[in-house]
């Protein structure tokens, strides 16, 4: 028997050319994560990809929307409302342009911070009372247009460094479904790779 339903959101933009972008990291984070346990998304109601897995004792639906990042939060607002999970059991995972490659941060809650997918899913679920979970994919030059940095392609380096991450965050979300928020922040928010 399950103890807790969460939704753990991967946020990106649909489409094979934005794979390797910076705004993908929550795509590929949870790309990742299925391919090391094993499970596969499915459509769900054409507004995002969809996989479920236990995470210890937890029943979790790993959800990447395919409605574009600025349109986020309508498939997080629906897949909320259809499977009955409440805020509090909300997980983010998006790309932050304030920390370093390498660099990752867990948040009980906070606001947009500039990010246009979480923006929407604020506006959407009325609420920023959520957990996020940065990765880190480095600064924007001046001279860059953010809306250009964010969907430039990662190096091969930087890649390899975010996979490292990613591998962090596998061992976070176990403590963060299990109700030890705390213990995750201070075990990974510290960590360089």
């Amino acid at each position: 028997m399950y103890n807790n339903l969460y939704l753990i959101v991967g946020l990106g933009n649909p489409g094979n050319k934005f794979n390797l972008t910076r705004h993908n990291a929550g795509f590929r984070c949870l790309d990742n994560f299925s391919q090391i346990n094993n499970i596969k998304f499915s459509s769900f109601k054409n507004i995002a990809q969809i996989a479920n897995i236990k995470i210890n004792n937890s029943n979790c639906y790993l959800m990447k929307p395919i409605t574009y990042m600025n349109l986020s939060g309508t498939a997080v607002k629906t897949c909320m409302k259809y499977f009955n999970i409440d805020i509090d059991h909300l997980i983010v995972i998006q790309d932050d342009t304030s920390l370093p490659v390498g660099k990752m941060r867990i948040r009980k809650r906070g606001s947009a911070g500039g990010h246009n997918g979480i923006k929407s899913i604020i506006e959407s679920i009325h609420s920023s009372e959520f957990k996020r979970i940065k990765i880190g994919v480095g600064n924007c030059p001046n001279d860059i247009d953010m809306r250009d940095w964010v969907i430039m392609e990662l190096s091969e380096k930087d890649l390899e460094t975010i996979d490292i991450i990613n591998m962090n965050i596998s061992k976070a979300l176990p403590l963060i479904t299990n109700g030890k928020i705390d213990d995750a922040i201070n075990e990974f928010n510290g960590i360089s790779v």
